[in-house]
């Protein structure tokens, strides 16, 4: 038998789950997992076909099932008929996330699909010089592949050039805020001496 363990309520006091609108869907795959036998259990790499064996044959006449992606486009996935049994085949899974089908037989219903994240995308690989010209054309920056020169470039940095009119526009706003405290304490002051004339008098 399987068995799915989850490490943490699922109500309101123990986080935002329930209340997220991946939250079925993730229900439904979990059952699904469970009750499939021949299911692996793990999401679809991206760009990895999806494929959907359907329990009930569509209509004849019924070529493609309406795909909904995670950004919330759709579009049509063929129907392969293979003798008596029919599956959907989505080939276009680039993008992370769940993929609801509706299913194109006489029942209809809803199957749903994940794909991982790409993992390379957190490979921390040097970055091919090419690459690193094309990213910083037109920028005032350069970048540095030797991790150990970096903090030498950092401290060493000179900072010249034209200042930016940004910083200036910084400076007078602190001005601007310092004299308006001088001035607050400056009329607080002043009522704070004619109130106590006032009292002693």
């Amino acid at each position: 038998g399987r068995v799915i363990l989850l490490a943490g309520p699922l109500d309101a006091e123990g986080g935002t789950l329930p209340v997220n609108p991946d939250f079925v869907p993730l229900v439904h795959e979990l059952i699904y997992r469970l009750a499939d036998p021949s299911s692996d259990g793990l999401p679809n790499r991206p760009g990895e076909a999806i494929r959907i064996d359907l329990a009930e044959s569509p209509a004849p006449d019924r070529t493609f099932a309406t795909v909904t992606r995670p950004d919330g486009t759709t579009e049509n996935a063929p129907i392969l008929r293979e003798g008596p049994k029919a599956r959907v085949r989505l080939e276009d899974t680039g993008e992370p996330g769940i993929y609801r089908i509706a299913l194109p037989g006489p029942s209809g219903g809803t199957a749903f699909a994940s794909v991982a994240s790409d993992g390379r995308e957190t490979e921390p690989d040097p970055l091919d010089p090419a690459e690193a010209k094309r990213l910083s054309e037109g920028w005032p920056l350069s970048i540095e592949t030797d991790p150990n020169r970096l903090n030498t470039r950092l401290l060493s940095s000179s900072g010249g050039g034209p200042r930016p009119l940004w910083r200036w526009l910084v400076l007078a706003a602190l001005g601007g805020l310092c004299f308006e405290v001088f001035m607050t304490r400056q009329l607080v002051q002043s009522r704070g001496m004619t109130g106590a004339e006032e009292g002693g008098a």
